[in-house]
């Protein structure tokens, strides 16, 4: 499993995030219930493809564009 963060942050603490994988996460109970551990699915993420979704570059890419058009 692997997993790319890119984060800007502003020295106000505000800032843009993403991430990006190489799994889906399982979905979330429809109900949204509470439950006990016993009765939690423990399903983990699956592996879906080879590499996440976008590289390093890409993802720093969006980041900033995403970033730039926020504080505008």
């Amino acid at each position: 499993m692997e997993t790319i963060l890119v984060s800007i942050t502003r020295k106000n603490g505000t800032g843009t995030f993403a991430e990006a994988g190489n799994y889906v996460l399982p979905p979330e109970p429809a109900s949204r219930t509470l439950v006990t551990a016993g009765q939690k699915d423990v399903s983990g993420p699956e592996i879906t493809r080879p590499d996440p979704s976008y590289t390093v570059a890409q993802l720093t890419a969006l980041v900033e564009a995403v970033d730039a058009a926020a504080i505008r």
